[in-house]
């Protein structure tokens, strides 16, 4: 008896569903749309690692020996061109510089002696010619005159090139004293300092490191194919932690890399703000023609067959389902083809309490945001 009496239980419970679902069918369930827009294509973006390196970077040291006095400078600190770094004891050559001036000093004061016995010379030939002309010296006594004026325009020329001499001599002094200072070649940063002060050191040793920080370079390997397009764009594109930085096409290095088999694009920007050696990426968009719609992801539902479905809302506010292929994504908006006209309402979300035939109540929603 009880198990007659839960059977006639169950049955009611059915019939009673039965009744109630053509109620439960025609209730209107709200559903949001957007109308669609044919578009003839997409930008496509791709995306490639890169690292940055400084444009210019030196190793700085002096061009001679010598005991190193002062280190004015220490690692991070910021420098500009021309900026005084270091000094070598420069005694020597302050001693030498002073020689080489009162050398030239003793030159000067012999070259103008020795002008002045040339106009004494050159006077006393003139006299001596007067008076031979009138006959009143012998010839002997003028010819003494003008070999002696001869003598005299000689050591003058002596004198002149023992002044030059001591002239050269002076700035081989003063290169020497400049060359004891060692100065930053370009605005940058001192990376790294390998002596203190009270070194001895040779010609050559490596005493500083400065790397560029006002222009970075940042190395990018693309695809060959990729490579020869990079000049058609007019702005690049680098990303790094979330920032967004302009770039410049500084070269192509024609060179392809045979393990990665790429190129390598050299990329100018002037972000101060980029650490040297920091991993960026380079940001490309190509545009893709291919008709179809830009839709949300929320509008699809899985399908058979590797597609997709879609629901548009037909003229008396039932729900027709639709096949599409997805072709593009980006983020949550997805590119797509297939069994849908220009003009039609798509169910932008809750796609999956929806059936075929079923009655909504249509809400215009706010259109998705997407690469065009």
């Amino acid at each position: 008896m009880n198990v007659f009496n839960e059977n006639i239980m169950r049955y009611l419970l059915i019939i009673a569903a039965l009744m109630l679902a053509p109620s439960l069918h025609a209730a209107d369930v709200p559903a949001q749309f957007i109308v669609l827009e044919s578009e003839t294509g997409f930008e496509s973006g791709r995306r490639y690692a890169g690292q940055t390196v400084a444009a210019r970077s030196s190793e700085l040291g002096f061009k001679q020996t010598g005991l190193v006095t002062e280190i004015l400078v220490d690692i991070g600190s910021k420098v500009r061109a021309g900026q005084k770094l270091a000094q070598l004891d420069s005694a020597s050559l302050s001693a030498r510089l002073a020689a080489a001036d009162a050398e030239i000093s003793v030159a000067r004061a012999a070259l103008t002696a020795s002008e002045a016995q040339v106009r004494l010379a050159r006077n006393t030939e003139r006299r001596l010619y007067k008076l031979r002309e009138a006959g009143h010296t012998p010839q002997q006594v003028y010819d003494e005159a003008r070999l002696n004026l001869e003598v005299r325009a000689a050591d003058r020329l002596v004198a002149k090139a023992q002044l030059d001499r001591n002239l050269a001599s002076r700035r081989m002094a003063q290169i020497a004293l400049d060359e004891a200072a060692l100065y930053a070649p370009f605005d940058g940063v001192i990376q790294a300092r390998y002596v203190d002060e009270g070194a001895q050191i040779v010609p050559g040793q490596a005493t500083l490191r400065i790397v560029e920080n006002q222009q970075i370079e940042v190395h990018v390997g693309v695809p060959t194919q990729v490579a020869s397009t990079l000049g058609d764009y007019e702005n690049l594109i680098l990303k790094w932690q979330n920032q967004t930085l302009p770039a410049t096409l500084k070269s192509v290095l024609p060179e392809v890399d045979r393990t990665t088999r790429t190129q390598t694009a050299v990329l100018v920007t002037r972000a101060n703000e980029l650490p040297l050696g920091s991993v960026v990426e380079l940001h490309l968009s190509q545009k893709v023609a291919s008709p179809g719609f830009w839709v949300p992801l929320s509008a699809l539902i899985e399908s058979e067959r590797g597609l997709w479905g879609a629901y548009v809302i037909a003229a008396d506010d039932t729900v027709e389902r639709r096949l599409v292929e997805i072709v593009h994504s980006d983020g949550d908006a997805v590119f797509v083809r297939g069994t849908l006209t220009a003009g039609e309402r798509l169910v932008s979300g809750g796609v999956h309490r929806m059936v075929p035939g079923q009655q909504v109540k249509p809400t215009k929603s706010v259109a998705i945001a997407h690469a065009r």
